[in-house]
């Protein structure tokens, strides 16, 4: 057996990510880690609009339980040939650029990403307040991590098709363009 190669899926909030992921890690029966799942209170600047406003250093979004998760991943030998990570910022950390061997960029656009995010929390969050936010400041973030992502991303998958057919066509990149990195 061999250490397995880490693959970052990228993107906007609400580009398919978390969908993705399962579905890669099902065909390849891999396992995968989300971001979210390691985010606490402490994770993102207090005042994402200045953040933003100063230069987005996406370096200050701290998850050190994530990292310290992916670098376990990553040195754990398992019958997989990949670890799937929901990393939304790619190479562009520095606390994982160099726990990441591949990053794949799911390029959505961001009104169907809007979509998405406010029919997944339907019930759970007041819209007309994240409308706001969105149009205030979160579209120009999502906007930005994508264009920062995709200056070192290995794979810009424009992802405006079915999940089943997304993981198809992502899976044979992922057949034809990764190799066992030693």
């Amino acid at each position: 057996m061999s250490k397995p190669i880490v693959i970052a899926l990228s993107g906007a909030s609400g580009c398919g990510k978390t969908t993705l992921i399962k579905n890669l890690a099902s065909y390849f029966q891999c396992p995968y880690l989300f971001f979210d799942d390691y985010i606490d209170k402490d994770t993102y600047p207090n005042n994402m609009e200045a953040w933003f406003n100063q230069g987005a250093n996406v370096s200050l979004i701290q998850t050190p339980r994530f990292t310290e998760a992916v670098v376990l991943a990553k040195n754990t030998e398992n019958k997989g040939k990949y670890v799937f990570i929901e990393e939304p910022f790619g190479r562009q950390r520095n606390s994982l650029s160099h726990l990441i061997d591949y990053v794949i960029l799911l390029d959505t656009p961001l009104d169907m990403c809007l979509e998405r995010i406010i029919n997944r929390k339907n019930n759970h969050f007041n819209v007309s307040n994240y409308i706001k936010m969105y149009e205030s400041y979160f579209k120009n973030i999502y906007a930005h991590t994508v264009e920062y992502v995709r200056i070192n991303c290995d794979y810009v998958f424009n992802n405006k098709i079915s999940s089943a057919k997304a993981t198809v066509k992502i899976s044979k990149w992922l057949i034809c363009n990764t190799v066992k990195l030693v």
